[in-house]
């Protein structure tokens, strides 16, 4: 039941935020950062996959880290221009977004606490 609440409103959340679409600056804005850090962590992705045959162990961690930092600076970047499409959203889109991502945030704890009770089961 959860899952097909979280698809719903997800569904929702998408069809409200495509009036949005053709005549917001905002919307474009936000829509443009996000094809940016798609395209620059898949290329990040595309050369740590090319280098795995000679990473050594120590090699490999920072290749790690140093997608981990990629992808914390691409939140940055992200997060003022989905504030700024935010501010712009009517409440009830404000309240359909807030239920999203809250039903997002539950379902990736509900997968990380079955991993951990895996590992240590």
């Amino acid at each position: 039941m959860w899952k097909s609440v979280s698809s719903a409103a997800s569904r929702n959340f998408t069809r409200s935020c495509e009036s949005l679409r053709p005549r917001s600056r905002k919307w474009n804005e936000f829509a443009q950062v996000m094809r940016e850090n798609a395209r620059d962590m898949d290329e990040a992705f595309k050369q740590r996959a090319q280098q795995y045959p000679t990473l050594n162990a120590v090699q490999n961690m920072q290749s790690y880290e140093q997608i981990a930092e990629d992808h914390a600076r691409r939140v940055q970047k992200l997060v003022p221009a989905f504030q700024n499409l935010y501010d712009a959203m009517p409440d009830q889109q404000k309240q359909l977004a807030d239920q999203v991502f809250r039903a997002n945030a539950e379902k990736h704890m509900q997968r990380s606490a079955q991993s951990h009770r895996g590992r240590n089961g």
